[in-house]
């Protein structure tokens, strides 16, 4: 049986398109999008990025939530 490794990692620039391939595949199949973050819509990529930034940080999020976990 093969073994395969998964490894968690942030969107980035240099992933746009893989990121909005996957972000539309998964918005066309009408499924739930979970965890909800994935539901910001990339069409305005590098503000998306800066938004997971800061939630990350602390930065602007609701009172009483904690920052988001980082990756990688």
């Amino acid at each position: 049986m093969a073994e395969y490794k998964i490894k968690l990692i942030n969107p980035s620039s240099h992933l746009k398109e893989e990121y909005r391939s996957f972000y539309e595949e998964w918005e066309a199949s009408g499924e739930k999008m979970i965890p909800s973050v994935i539901e910001r819509d990339p069409s305005r990529f590098e503000e998306m990025l800066q938004f997971l930034r800061d939630n990350e940080k602390g930065i602007r999020i609701p009172a009483g939530w904690v920052p988001d976990s980082p990756t990688g």
